[in-house]
């Protein structure tokens, strides 16, 4: 019995030791496959399925005291459970990894993976400068191991990005880590799909943040795509995707297509049960919200209820989407003017956030906004104002600031420049309050909020790439401005300090024109540095090659046609990304170049008019206009009522481009006369009057105008400064025209009326024109414009140049020889359109050049001339003015433009054009020659043909100072002859001479 005893335990060793040797057998053969399948539920977004098979792998491991494979599996452990929302357990599995990882694996990739989850548990947490130290950990190690352009690389910069990005709620750090990341992958060969992806997702709700939102749809669009190429596509990731489509496109204002894709996220969410009950109430709240930009509130409450109602059942609550809900709802109340009802779901959400211990801050600030929004309507503005305060104050929990009258300075507010809003908000209560009792204090904390409001906005302003993002920003936000404007008023009249004129000129130079502005002072600045044109042409096609598509986009109806369309906005984008890193490298002084110019001063502007000059600037708001008028030695800021101006100037242009009508003309006089004498008393008398000048006496020489808003299409010189004795006498001829007064010139802004010349280059002619027709009468086209042969031919005898015309009046040749004239000139069909701001064009014989084609050229024109029509006219934004083809041509760094406003005759305007000439021959400044030319046309005309729809359409933006002339004919013709009578003089005198020597001696 004994030994039998003995051989059953010798077996059973020797059978366990043979089933642990299998089972190792096994581990080696099934662990490894059994990790990927893991991975690949990850991807999935099946986090339990992940989670279960991860634990197994890990313990399979653990009993092969593997530790490469216990650190790679318990790391996707945490990674799932992190996925679980399970943070408590996520800590434990990555100490557990960290630990075995860092004694047995030391630099290692797995480590390094092992930091990087970590950091993006920290990221979860809310616990930003461990997650920033983990991900930094995993940067570097990674970075030694692999290089710098691994893919792995990329992924550590895009987690660092989403610290940034949600954590420390710095977007603009945040967008420069995650297209880091993304330029990394796009050199690779094989792209990791998945790491792109979420740089694609990250960079699109990124720039959606910071404003940029067509950038953020073209990121948006590329990270679907990404997606659905992988193989096995995360459901639950697409359907976050489709949420932040619709969250683009609602900031876009674009709330069809946001509510279209609100549903596919719903609906697919649906799909996947019970457990998504909070993912699907989400979908519901933004719902709403898009159904609010479509004023459809009914419904936009119905789908706040459905939230409330699913996240009410589903345990434990989330207070914070709870709190958004009746937010949401208490939005819906405001804007259907059901002021209680939003007064009790603001109400709610503070009872509830008030209970509630966690970080929901934002919340909270958006509640006590918009409950100041809501008091403010009612005229409770007290109590506005600590709600307000209570906003912005949130935003400071760990750094507190005085409370309600104290403003916050730009340095404790510039890392938080979505403040903005609550500054404007602010600003508008301390202005009513003031309004109510003239308080000076009240009106200088207004002024301040309004001023930093602008600051911050300009933080957003200059991260935006997107011109049409800028353009919409602006448009938007361009209240701010007139607000700042009426306190810098109120308090000049109060205090009589000139600081505050100084204040208002600065705001109403900033607040408009800024795109070009900023264009102009990059050319400047690229003209000073030795970086060569054929470089600068690369970067100046890639611009003109995205705004085609832009317009295109705009226009095009197909989805599969815009989608390629995107996808080569796309493409070009990156392109001039990449183009502007490599000039960066390779022209270190590029990344010095100075972004701005100097701000010119009210003493800067003073000391450039001469004794005889009035510059006049308006800001065109939506209560009032706003205007400075300046002398040499006079200063006055004004404001006029706006009310029915809009209406006024439309009724007035219409005159203007309908021209003399026979079955209205006596109605079409009375009418022109009685708008031209209104807006002149309206727009022009208060500023002259307060300039100094008499009406009554024939003022100063120059009108120096920097319009705004729909005074872009007024020609301030086709105003009468009286009303004529008999108004039912049709006579256009002796009207008091402004024009008779002032030699009258428009401009951006201030700085562009005194715009130094282009300096004379030796070896290029001077003019280069392009006429339509060529004088025979065969021209193949339906409108041949037989006024521009003579146009051209009238120029051609008073100053020498190159001369295109009819069939040989090409866009290519424009295109290449544009550059090299001090002159240009273009007489030649022109199209405006008041939609798209890229498909305003000049037609040549044989294509349209379009607005977005000028972005291309790098024109050095002192003077052009567009002698076309509706050079003047296209889409209009309230803070960037008119995009015209005259917009076009000062971009592309065009000095002075002499343009149309509407569609001109063309008989009438060689007439003009010949005497503008002969006056520039004269060597008269451009306004006054332009002036002379004029009055000589009102001269000549009789009591009809002096309408002034045949003189008064042509308007000079930019300086108005008299320009060199390369080659100029009559300098040509003095010198030439001067030295011709010279060398004869010489000739003959020396004959003389020779005659003398040679005469017989008279003994």
């Amino acid at each position: 019995m004994k030994w039998i005893m003995i051989f059953l335990m010798l077996f059973g060793l020797w059978w366990n030791c043979r089933a642990e040797n299998t089972l190792n057998d096994s581990l080696e053969e099934n662990s490894q496959p059994l990790l990927e399948k893991a991975n690949k539920f990850f991807d999935q977004g099946a986090y339990n399925s992940a989670y279960m098979m991860y634990t197994q792998v890990a313990n399979d491991f653990k009993m092969k005291k593997d530790g490469l494979g216990y650190t790679m599996a318990m790391t996707g452990k945490a990674h799932a459970s992190i996925g679980l929302r399970n943070f408590i357990e996520t800590k434990f599995l990555l100490d557990s990894a960290l630990i075995i990882g860092e004694k047995e694996l030391g630099e290692h990739t797995e480590l390094a993976q092992v930091y990087y989850i970590y950091g993006v548990y920290y990221n979860y947490v809310k616990a930003g400068a461990q997650a920033l130290e983990m991900h930094d950990k995993a940067l570097q190690m990674r970075r030694r191991l692999l290089g710098s352009d691994h893919p792995k690389v990329a992924e550590s910069y895009n987690g660092i990005g989403e610290v940034y990005r949600y954590v420390i709620e710095d977007h603009f750090k945040a967008e420069e880590y995650f297209q880091r990341s993304a330029d990394i992958l796009h050199t690779q060969k094989d792209l990791d799909k998945k790491i792109l992806f979420r740089a694609y997702y990250n960079l699109a709700t990124t720039n959606r943040l910071i404003y940029d939102y067509d950038k953020a749809l073209l990121y948006g669009l590329k990270s679907v795509e990404t997606l659905t190429s992988l193989e096995e596509v995360n459901t639950t990731w697409l359907t976050t995707c489709y949420n932040m489509l619709a969250n683009i496109y609602t900031s876009k204002k674009q709330p069809l297509q946001a509510i279209e894709y609100y549903q596919k996220a719903i609906d697919m969410r649906l799909s996947g049960g019970a457990h998504l009950n909070r993912e699907i109430a989400n979908g519901y709240n933004n719902l709403s919200l898009a159904y609010i930009e479509t004023e459809n509130y009914q419904e936009a409450i119905r789908n706040a209820d459905k939230a409330l109602n699913l996240l009410m059942n589903t345990v434990p609550f989330d207070t914070a989407k709870i709190v958004h809900s009746h937010y949401i709802k208490g939005k819906s109340y405001t804007h259907s003017n059901q002021f209680a009802l939003a007064r009790n779901s603001y109400q709610k959400c503070l009872q509830i956030q008030q209970g509630f211990s966690g970080d929901i801050t934002t919340g909270v600030s958006n509640t006590y906004l918009h409950l100041s929004r809501l008091k403010k309507r009612a005229k409770e503005y007290d109590s506005a104002l600590y709600f307000i305060q209570e906003a912005i104050q949130l935003n400071f929990q760990n750094e507190p600031i005085a409370r309600h009258e104290y403003i916050p300075g730009y340095a404790t507010l510039k890392d938080k420049p979505f403040l903005y809003r609550h500054l404007d908000e602010k600003g508008t209560i301390l202005k009513a309050l003031a309004i109510g009792s003239n308080d000076q204090k009240k009106w200088t904390q207004a002024l301040d909020c309004f001023l930093l409001s602008i600051s911050l906005m300009d933080v957003f302003w200059e991260s935006q790439e997107s011109e049409l993002s800028r353009l919409s920003f602006m448009n938007d936000n361009y209240p701010v401005y007139e607000n700042a404007l009426d306190c810098s008023l109120h308090l000049y009249k109060i205090t009589s300090d000139k600081s505050y004129l100084e204040t208002a000129f600065k705001l109403m130079e900033r607040g408009k024109s800024r795109l070009l502005r900023e264009r102009v002072v990059e050319i400047q600045n690229f003209n000073n540095r030795n970086i060569p044109d054929s470089l600068l042409m690369q970067e100046r096609q890639l611009k003109s090659h995205f705004a085609a598509l832009q317009s295109t986009l705009e226009t095009s109806s197909q989805s599969i046609g815009k989608d390629t369309v995107r996808n080569q906005l796309f493409s070009v984008g990156e392109e001039i990304r990449n183009w502007q890193r490599k000039i960066k490298k390779a022209y270190p002084e590029y990344t010095t170049m100075p972004t701005a110019k100097n701000e010119m001063t009210l003493a800067d502007l003073q000391k450039k008019l001469n004794a005889g000059a009035v510059f006049v600037e308006y800001f065109f708001g939506s209560e009032a206009v706003y205007i400075i008028s300046a002398t040499s030695k006079n200063l006055c800021l004004i404001k006029v009522d706006a009310d029915s101006l809009n209406e006024k100037i439309s009724d007035f242009t219409s005159l203007l481009s309908k021209g003399i009508q026979g079955r209205t003309l006596e109605e079409d006089y009375r009418n022109y006369t009685h708008l031209a004498y209104k807006l002149y008393r309206q727009l022009l008398y208060p500023p002259l009057v307060a300039a100094g000048y008499d009406e009554k006496q024939t003022a100063g020489d120059a009108l120096l105008i920097v319009p705004d808003g729909n005074l872009n299409y007024l020609p301030f010189h086709a105003l009468i400064r009286s009303k004529p004795s008999n108004q039912q006498q049709v006579d256009y001829k002796s009207l008091d025209y402004t024009a008779l007064h002032y030699a009258v010139s428009y401009a951006y802004d201030a700085d562009a009326h005194f715009a130094p010349p282009y300096k004379e280059r030796k070896g290029h002619p001077g003019l280069l024109a392009f006429g339509w027709s060529d004088g025979t009468g065969n021209n193949s086209k339906a409108d041949e414009l037989p006024g521009t042969y003579e146009e051209l031919n009238s120029i051609a005898r008073i100053m020498p140049g190159t001369f295109f015309r009819g069939e040989m009046a090409k866009k290519k040749a424009f295109m290449e020889q544009a550059s090299d004239y001090n002159i240009l000139h273009l007489a030649i069909h022109g199209g405006a359109d008041e939609k798209n701001i890229h498909k305003s064009y000049l037609q040549f014989s044989d294509e349209k050049l379009f607005h977005h084609e000028m972005y291309q050229l790098n024109i050095k024109a002192n003077l052009t001339v567009l002698s076309a029509c509706e050079t003047g006219s296209g889409k209009f934004f309230s803070s960037e003015g008119v995009y015209s083809m005259a917009h076009g041509f000062a971009y592309a760094g065009a000095k002075s433009i002499l343009m149309t406003l509407w569609e001109v005759n063309d008989q009438s305007t060689a007439a003009l054009i010949q005497k503008f000439y002969q006056n520039l021959d004269n060597n008269d400044p451009l306004h006054k020659a332009l002036k002379n030319a004029q009055v000589d046309y009102l001269k000549d005309a009789d009591e009809y043909a002096a309408h002034p729809a045949y003189w008064a359409g042509f308007v000079l933006w930019g300086n108005h100072l008299a320009i060199q002339q390369n080659n100029h004919p009559s300098m040509m013709v003095f010198v030439v002859g001067s030295a011709g009578i010279l060398a004869i003089c010489l000739l003959l005198l020396r004959r003389m001479r020779s005659k003398r020597t040679h005469l017989p001696s008279q003994a």
